[in-house]
């Protein structure tokens, strides 16, 4: 998937109007609109990205000594 970020300012018509998008002609596109400062809190986990140095075990078991059941 190919993003593209536009910056603009709504004008006193409330008209955006979007030129010489690098898109071909008859594509489907998904259009988004985010006020500015307005970001979603899905972002935040960027911040981990590239932070963990390795998995001891990534496809053990997680939380075992809760499980009343496993006792």
């Amino acid at each position: 998937m190919r993003a593209l970020r536009i910056e603009a300012t709504v004008p006193e018509n409330g008209i955006l109007e979007l030129r010489d998008l690098p898109f071909k002609a008859g594509a489907r596109v998904e259009v988004i609109i985010l006020e500015e400062g307005a970001r979603p809190p899905s972002d935040e986990w960027r911040k981990l990205a590239g932070s963990v140095i390795r998995y001891d075990d990534p496809t053990g078991p997680v939380g075992v000594e809760d499980w009343d059941a496993l006792k």
